[in-house]
């Protein structure tokens, strides 16, 4: 299973890399993927590809490695696809993967349907559903809880808003009578 990982480099180019399973160093001087930049250590962090994720480790590096909402990491972090991870001036993206949920990829071409040999074409006919047995009881369908808590839920706030209503409407109407009777 291979990944592809997305380079942003300090000086605005872009570079993309195909990674096998491995375990793999990143830094400014001999590493496995190279950063040349000074905000990048020697020897900044260790990325490992596995069967089902990617994990980065920072190896105690100088300007540190942070997840994509800011925390500089202090333990192995799970890269997530289209999250940028960044190191010193440097970013790192796992980009989605062919088979990966949100990823895209060509379709096969489906086969023409084949018609059966040998039977004329028919025309064709709308069947009506069966009819149960004579004497067999009619089960309606179930209803979910959810459903009908959202049904309960509902009469019993139309009740209180018609109970409200009710209310001034009565309260209203007293409040007229009132004035009537003072005049």
């Amino acid at each position: 299973m291979g990944v592809r990982l997305r380079i942003g480099h300090a000086d605005g180019r872009v570079e993309e890399r195909e990674l096998g399973p491995g375990s793999y160093s990143i830094g400014r001087e001999e590493a496995e993927i190279l950063l040349p930049h000074a905000s990048v250590s020697a020897r900044h962090a260790e990325l490992s590809v596995q069967a089902q994720r990617v994990v980065i480790s920072d190896s105690g590096s100088r300007n540190g490695t942070f997840d994509p909402s800011g925390r500089r990491l202090s333990e192995a972090y799970t890269l997530l696809p289209d999250q940028p991870v960044r190191l010193g001036g440097v970013t790192l993206t796992l980009l989605r993967s062919i088979g990966q949920a949100g990823a895209t990829r060509a379709m096969p071409e489906a086969p023409a349907p084949q018609r059966a040999r040998g039977l004329a074409e028919a025309p064709t006919r709308l069947e009506l559903p069966r009819q149960p047995p004579p004497g067999a009881t009619l089960v309606p369908p179930r209803m979910s809880r959810w459903l009908k808590l959202i049904g309960v839920s509902v009469v019993l706030l139309l009740g209180f808003v018609s109970l409200k209503t009710c209310t001034a409407l009565v309260q209203a109407v007293s409040a007229g009578q009132g004035t009537r009777s003072r005049r």
